[in-house]
């Protein structure tokens, strides 16, 4: 009878790993699956949690639209390759 709980309490823990990650929402509150479609709103305000430089233990939420992330990446890669030499 022991056996029997312990193993039923096992498979229903396991049962919650199982189920897949839950999705993210963005600041419009759209799915992260809808976020993944082929056309995305450069205009849609997305926060992230930065490091501040200023402390290694800070850190600051910084929001801004997709177009801006992607701008201040391909800033930060161009100015990368341009260091390395490339």
């Amino acid at each position: 009878m022991k056996t029997l709980i312990i193993a039923l309490a096992a498979l229903t823990a396991t049962a919650g790993f199982a189920q897949g990650p839950a999705t993210e929402t963005s600041t419009n509150g759209a799915s992260a699956q809808t976020a993944a479609a082929p056309e995305k709103d450069p205009n849609e305000v997305i926060c992230r949690n930065v490091q501040s430089s200023a402390s290694r233990l800070g850190r600051a939420k910084e929001c801004r639209t997709r177009a801006e992330w992607e701008a201040q990446s391909e800033h930060t890669r161009n100015q990368m390759e341009s260091r390395r030499g490339n």
